[in-house]
């Protein structure tokens, strides 16, 4: 995926593509937290040695979509964190012998950008690096509150968050949902990130009363109307944009907002009741996503659609 990135503009972005599987099959055994394999051959907790990020992907079941980050593993079980929502919750259960699962290794700050610059301070990965975030391209990732921006530091030689200090950040795991915004200080060009398509339905999580800054799930250009927020979760619909879920679109500047009013049609917000569902996204952009009430658990996990045939 190529983005065009223009000197003194700020994008949103993501990566939507994965790395090849390392393992693909189904649990033998599933718990709150933990899938087991028969006959499983790893190592003790290579999954989660420095500098390395793994995530299982659920593939079938009413669980599929769902990725989830690897926190620890034996020879044949791994131990994922599932924040609320326990692999095998009552009506949302991953079915042991059944539902297959795929692990693969995803992606930091340095292994996605890069933890080398040439003497210009260009990364592998086309992105300037700088002595300072005046002089380098700025990677924002939302962390829940607002943005951190982050920067290759040319004199350090790796990766530093903005007024954070020296501490070496190439390990800081980027989610596979993860949107992002970036700021280009570099000359008018573009970045390629490559990868494997998603090759199943997605599911996306939006607790309640949270806001949440994702990419688009899959490699390809969609509509507001295209996005399809579907169960287990519900998307709350609105007379106004302050008491409906909201999607955010950058425009270069800042989010502008859009929700489902009570003719379930989109709209954007103070713009009046004429249907924006065609607003184009472009592949791999990132949205910002507001999602009112107080749902936990299973009802805050929204799928979307394969939109394409493999």
């Amino acid at each position: 995926m190529t983005y065009p990135v223009t000197n003194g503009a700020t994008i949103s972005f993501g990566d939507p593509l994965v790395t090849l599987p390392v393992f693909t099959g189904f649990a033998s055994t599933v718990n709150s937290t933990s899938v087991t394999v028969t006959n499983g051959s790893w190592t003790a907790n290579q999954f989660i040695t420095p500098g390395k990020h793994y995530f299982v992907l659920i593939k079938t079941g009413l669980q599929a979509g769902r990725t989830l980050l690897v926190v620890g593993n034996t020879v044949d079980t791994l131990t994922l964190d599932v924040e609320d929502t326990n692999l095998n919750a009552a009506g949302f259960a991953v079915a042991a012998g059944t539902d297959t699962f795929e692990l693969f290794e995803g992606n930091s700050l340095g292994s996605l950008f890069g933890t080398t610059a040439d003497a210009s301070g260009i990364l592998t990965s086309g992105l300037k690096g700088g002595t300072a975030s005046s002089n380098a391209d700025g990677v924002q990732v939302y962390n829940g509150t607002s943005f951190a921006t982050y920067f290759f530091n040319t004199t350090l030689g790796y990766w530093v968050l903005v007024n954070g200090g020296t501490t070496n950040r190439n390990d800081f795991i980027l989610y596979p949902d993860d949107g992002m915004l970036l700021t280009r200080r570099g000359v008018t060009g573009s970045i390629t990130m490559s990868g494997r398509v998603p090759a199943t339905t997605l599911l996306t999580k939006f607790p309640g009363g949270t806001t949440n800054v994702v990419t688009v799930r899959f490699p390809v250009g969609t509509t507001l109307g295209g996005l399809n927020f579907g169960s287990p979760g519900t998307w709350l619909n609105g007379s106004s944009s302050s008491v409906a879920d909201t999607v955010g679109l950058w425009n270069g500047s800042r989010w502008i907002l859009y929700y489902k009013n009570t003719s379930n049609r989109w709209v954007r917000s103070n713009g009046g009741s004429t249907d924006q569902g065609a607003v184009a996204i472009p592949a791999g952009r990132a949205i910002q996503v507001l999602k009112r009430g107080t749902a936990t658990g299973a009802t805050t996990f929204f799928s979307q659609p394969l939109p394409y045939g493999l």
